[in-house]
């Protein structure tokens, strides 16, 4: 199998700098994933930030590093260089002057190219069709970092909710981090819209952050049969059906089926199936472009309105 070229733009926290924390499942970085993949060869990086380049000059030798995007979308479009996959992970403010841009210097390609954008795609809903409608070469590939989309137990989870029966309700609990302390935080925001597309739950989800010391990321699904639980920011898978109880005549209880427990890094599966893509051994990706833009559609729609939702504490 060929090694294909990587460029990573913008060297911050999920670009470069949680690849090197202790505490986080490895590799927790664009950067790391890249080098840990056998079949993936860093060529390049981008970053406006001297002691981010620094810092990456110190820990990683003889990979050019740019200071400016300017200067590498113009090596890009004089094809001086020739890139399988470019890492957007930049500031959001950021996303649509650089999408555009590589969208533009990449139409004339004749190889498939993966442009794996941080969430969300842009700031809003119309930037983000002004990118789609910029692209005009199939080989073009938008992919944004819904990170679920790769997980093991979302994965599962999803096959499970067609076991529950009819949906009733589903509901999010999630804590306000250090990072995102707005009530409307669309970097939260926008995993909860990606997630409620995928499971096809849009008018049946509560969406409750709760004013708390400590971390949490929790979601339950109730079914007419069942239910489905993910705990500990998505470690914790509980499937649960439904079955005549031995309490109370003519009610039924819940049993525990089975309960899995994953720690899992998302980006090692994500540049497998990167690589794997680019190698013609799958068709497609776990997610596209317009994924991205209905994700980006539900936020705006429903989330997330989140003073309406209750704000517990």
């Amino acid at each position: 199998m060929k090694k294909y070229n990587v460029i990573v733009i913008g060297l911050g926290l999920i670009g470069m700098r949680y690849g090197i924390d202790p505490k986080r499942k490895q590799p927790a970085s664009h950067i790391a994933a890249i080098l840990e993949n056998k079949n993936l060869q860093l060529i390049g990086v981008c970053d406006t930030e001297k002691n981010a380049r620094d810092l990456f000059t110190e820990k990683y030798k003889k990979i050019h590093v740019f200071d400016n995007f300017s200067e590498l979308a113009s090596k890009i479009n004089q094809k001086q260089i020739d890139c399988d996959i470019i890492v957007i992970s930049t500031p959001d403010s950021t996303h649509v002057e650089i999408l555009n841009s590589l969208v533009e210097n990449l139409n004339h390609i004749e190889k498939s190219v993966i442009i794996f954008c941080e969430k969300p795609l842009t700031p809003d809903l119309y930037t983000a069709k002004q990118v789609k409608s910029l692209i005009k070469n199939p080989h073009i590939k938008i992919v944004v970092n819904h990170t679920r989309r790769w997980s093991e137990i979302w994965n599962e989870a999803h096959i499970l909710s067609k076991d529950i029966g009819h949906i009733k309700k589903a509901a999010f609990y999630f804590s306000t981090t250090a990072e995102n302390k707005e009530i409307n935080q669309i970097r939260d925001g926008i995993h909860i819209a990606d997630l409620m597309n995928w499971f096809n739950i849009l008018e049946k989800t509560t969406i409750n952050r709760l004013d708390i010391p400590y971390f949490i990321y929790d979601f339950y699904l109730w079914g007419s049969k069942g239910k489905i639980e993910i705990l500990s920011n998505g470690q914790i898978l509980n499937f649960f059906k439904s079955k005549e109880s031995s309490k109370y005549e003519g009610y039924q209880d819940l049993e525990l089926i089975c309960t899995k427990k994953v720690n899992e890094s998302f980006f090692s599966k994500i540049y497998k199936e990167f690589v794997e893509f680019l190698d013609g051994s799958i068709s497609s990706l776990s997610t596209n472009i317009d994924d991205a833009i209905s994700a980006l559609s539900t936020f705006e729609k429903y989330v997330f309105d989140m003073e309406k939702s209750k704000t517990r504490g």
